[in-house]
């Protein structure tokens, strides 16, 4: 498995940026896992239940996951057909109509109050560099200051940058296993 990971991303004004992640080891990924895990649980036990108990959604969607295994082993992955689409279309609409979503938004606004946002940050950024310059402090190999200066020149006034290196990160670190390819996009 590889150690390191590499993404470009353009900032506001639309310049592409180099980032390089070393992926995090034992200490920092356990802290990394337990605090998403503590975002995401309640939120996400809500959602997975309403899929669960649609009998209908639940075979669409493992319908779509195989023909997407499938398919990922074949060199050119195959359109869907129109009526394929529709019916998932269908599906999720419906799937949909069982979610309340401003509970799920109160679970995840919860779970995200109990948090520490900016060291959560942090301890993601620990060991990334944006164009060569540091965002962490690499496990206190690099000066504080030095980081700090370095993410205030990366993101002040460039905040949609900043949360998509943070989900890019995460998706690096592999922390939600197949997901985390989705997220890596």
């Amino acid at each position: 498995m590889p150690r390191e990971a590499s993404f470009t991303l353009a900032d506001a004004d639309g310049v592409d940026h180099a980032y390089r992640v070393t992926l995090h080891g034992r200490k920092g990924g356990q802290a990394l896992v337990a605090t998403l895990m503590l975002i995401g649980l309640e939120p996400l036990g809500r959602a997975l239940d309403v899929v669960l108990k649609s009998k209908e959604a639940a075979t669409t969607i493992a319908g779509m996951l195989a023909t997407k295994s499938e398919s990922a082993t074949a060199d050119d992955e195959p359109e869907p057909e129109r009526d394929d689409l529709s019916a998932m279309a269908d599906t999720l609409s419906g799937l949909l109509d069982g979610f309340d979503v401003a509970q799920i938004a109160a679970d995840l606004s919860h779970a995200l109050s109990a948090v520490d946002l900016p060291g959560f940050a942090d301890q993601v950024f620990e060991y990334t560099l944006r164009d060569g310059k540091p965002l962490g402090t690499f496990g206190g190999t690099i000066d504080r200051h030095l980081a700090d200066n370095s993410f205030d020149d990366a993101f002040a006034g460039n905040w949609f940058e900043y949360a998509r290196a943070l989900v890019k990160v995460v998706a690096a670190n592999r922390f939600f296993g197949p997901l985390s390819t989705t997220l890596a996009r």
